[in-house]
């Protein structure tokens, strides 16, 4: 699965490629949880 940088929000807490990757990082870690 794929992440549109540009749809994320960028703060002061994270810019919006931080955001993309963590979004891919929980997505894995939710399936592998999941069995």
């Amino acid at each position: 699965a794929s992440v549109d940088e540009g749809m994320m929000l960028s703060d002061i807490h994270g810019d919006s490629a931080y955001r993309a990757n963590l979004v891919k990082v929980m997505a894995k870690r939710a399936v592998a949880a999941a069995g």
